[in-house]
Formats: structure tokens, C-alpha cells, sequence
């Protein structure tokens, strides 16, 4: 389905790279802690707590303004790196415009902002989250596939609105990049990603939670631009698979820190449940020429012991 013509559009004009990417956890409150601290090990929460390599650190550090602009709760700054964040704005400091508007309240968050001289700016949104036409059926119009008000199969139902979700997100992003674009002097780098992908029945199932392929499955994208002659052209690591702890190590290597981990292990990633700071669940994952591979799952105990995959 064409639920994407903006990023569609991007990429046929090869503004746009992508690569397949591999969320860290299941769930949004232990994917987060895990991608801006850049931690890749099973049971790793003393790289959480310390904040060695958190992202927003990083970019303090390095002299960058750092902004958190969320129409989400402010639960979800849980171990991100608070200390080090500029200006935070989530769900309860607008209540009203997300109420009406949705994520694109995030769009007003955006106009006018104090941006620095240089920024580091995360937009955490939701709306490709079930129940997914809560997302957008405030926008009038934009109901692409028939998701309301009929007596369709629940599946068929259900993967309607999520295709109709995803297409507001892309007319979102429009309109963000849109304001940024015009807001923001030099070079500038986009990068987007999701916290954790989204079961549409497979196994019949529906959601997140689940230490499961699809629920792993995340997108991995960069737009730049410049107002300016560009100086710099970036890529992102030139892997078919990029995880989320990779994608932390890249960023934090454009920053101009370097990230030396000695348990890192070339093609071997790991999807982490829910539970990040107890005896935590985990898949190892690994690369081959057939794709990916999925170990069993295992608990943080048994992590560094003999294993078969």
C-alpha cells in the first residue's frame, strides 16, 4: 500500500537512506533507557545508571542544545538523561492541544522554538501505537482505507487502521521536517527510527511485548539537509541490519566520542523484554547471508553461558 509518499518521494530523490533496523526491547519503557545509553549486553543497567555513554551527555559535551519534545507522558524520560536536557516538553505541558490534535501538537512545539547554535533534539511521538485510529481520527479526511464505522473482519479492520496510522505519521513527518527546514541554520541530520515495532496477527497475535520478529522489526532512517554550502555528507553504518545499540554508537561517534565495548561482537545483536532492571528475558539475534536468526529465549542469569543458535 502507498501509506508513505513523502518518505516515498525523499527516497526516490535520493534524499532518503534506510536500513532494516532491530529494536532493543520489546517495550517502550525499557527500549528507551537502552538506545539513549547505548547499551547492547543483557543485565547491562550499570551502563544505564552511570550514563556513560548516554546520548544526551554526549551532546551536552559537545556543546549542543538538547531538547525532548514528546506529546507522550513525561514517564517515559525514565533513565533517558534528564540531567542533561535543555528543554523537555511532554503530554501534560499541552494536555489540551493533544487532546484535540494528536501528535500533530508536536508541530506547534516546533514553531518558534529557542533552537541554539547547534541542537540535539529528540521528537518522541505516538502514532503508530494501538488503538491506531485514535491517532488520527481527529484529522479529517485522512482515513485512507475503511477502518471506521463498518462490519469488516476485526484483522482486516485493524490492519486498515494501522496502514491508516502509518500514513498520518508520514504526512506528519512532512510537516515537521517542513518547520525544521525552516528553522534551522547549517547542516542538519534527521534521523528516525521506532521504539519497538508492532504485531498485525501474526501467530494471532496483535501489539508489542513479545520477544518476536516482527515486534523487533523497526525502521532505520537519515534525511540531511543544509542552508548552507553543505561541509559534511553522513551515512549510516553500511550494514543490511542496524540495531538500536548501533545506531546510539554512530551517533555518539558524529558527536566526536568514541565507544569502545570489548563484549561487542560483530553481527550478533540482542532484543530485550521488558523487565530490563530484574532477571530480565532476551533473544540473542544474529546476521547470515539467509538473514536473521533468532536464538531461543533466555533469561539474564544464563547470559555468557554456552548457547546454540
Amino acid at each position: 500500500r502507498a501509506n508513505t509518499p513523502f518518505l516515498t518521494s525523499l527516497k526516490a530523490r535520493g534524499e532518503l537512506e534506510t536500513r532494516q533496523g532491530i529494536a532493543a526491547s520489546v517495550a517502550t519503557g525499557a527500549s528507551l533507557p537502552l538506545l539513549f545509553n547505548v547499551v547492547r549486553e543483557p543485565g547491562n543497567v550499570a551502563m544505564i545508571e552511570s550514563k556513560t555513554a548516554n546520548l544526551f551527555r554526549a551532546a551536552k559535551a559537545a556543546g549542543y542544545k538538547t531538547f525532548w519534545l514528546s506529546t507522550q507522558e513525561s514517564k517515559n524520560l525514565n533513565d533517558v538523561g534528564v540531567d542533561y536536557i535543555d528543554v523537555i516538553r511532554t503530554q501534560e505541558d499541552f494536555p489540551v492541544d493533544v487532546a484535540r490534535q494528536g501528535d500533530q501538537a508536536i508541530v506547534g512545539q516546533l514553531d518558534g522554538k529557542a533552537w541554539g547554535e547547534r541542537n540535539f533534539i529528540v521528537i518522541f511521538t505516538r502514532s503508530v501505537h494501538s488503538p491506531y485510529e485514535e491517532n488520527y481520527d481527529h484529522a479529517a479526511g485522512l482515513e485512507q482505507w475503511q477502518a471506521s464505522g463498518s462490519a469488516q473482519p476485526v484483522p482486516e479492520k485493524l490492519g486498515n487502521a494501522y496502514d491508516n496510522s502509518i500514513f498520518f505519521l508520514d504526512r506528519l513527518l512532512e510537516k515537521k521536517i517542513t518547520l525544521l527546514k525552516q528553522s534551522l541554520q547549517g547542516n542538519s541530520l534527521l534521523v528516525f527510527t521506532a521504539d519497538h515495532g508492532q504485531m498485525l496477527g501474526e501467530s494471532g497475535m496483535w501489539g508489542h511485548n513479545r520477544l518476536y520478529p516482527t515486534v523487533a522489526s523497526v525502521p532505520v532512517a537519515m534525511h540531511q539537509w543544509s542552508t548552507t554550502p553543505a561541509t559534511s555528507r553522513y551515512s549510516l553504518p553500511d550494514n543490511d541490519y542496524v540495531s538500536h545499540y548501533e545506531l546510539g554508537h554512530w551517533l555518539l561517534g558524529l558527536m566526536g566520542f568514541a565507544l569502545i565495548n570489548p563484549q561487542q561482537v560483530a553481527d550478533a545483536h540482542y532484543l530485550h523484554g521488558t523487565d530490563i532492571y530484574e532477571d530480565n528475558m532476551y533473544r540473542k539475534v544474529t546476521e547470515s547471508e539467509e538473514g536473521l536468526r533468532y536464538c531461543d529465549t533466555r533469561q539474564v542469569s544464563n547470559y555468557g553461558k554456552a548457547e546454540s543458535c
